[in-house]
């Protein structure tokens, strides 16, 4: 039986003590496993998520964006805007000439 599974969880770091602080990073493991007869197939993909910062009287929680997944969304999302502008002139361009 073959299938394609895909799982997402998020993965707690190693606790980094510093200057009286505790930094306790946290990581998204994304698993996309492929199985057909006799072979796995597996890719796993990992991305920094946050930064918990623990003080003696603070806990600040700190994101980290993904700064290349939304640069290649803007351009992806820009495209499908190009080519669908390019349609619509070419679509415009074929009712005029009628």
């Amino acid at each position: 039986m073959s299938g394609i599974s895909t799982t997402t969880r998020i993965v707690a770091g190693t606790p980094i003590e510093a200057g009286g602080r505790r930094f306790l990073p946290s990581v998204m493991v994304t698993t996309l496993e492929h199985n057909t007869a006799g072979h796995i197939f597996q890719v796993r993909r990992m991305r920094p998520v946050s930064v918990i910062e623990e003080g003696a009287d603070i806990k600040h929680w700190y994101n980290i964006p993904d700064a290349t997944q939304n640069a290649l969304s803007q351009m992806a999302a820009v495209a499908l805007l190009v080519a669908g502008m390019g349609l619509l002139i070419l679509l415009l361009n074929r009712f005029a000439r009628r």
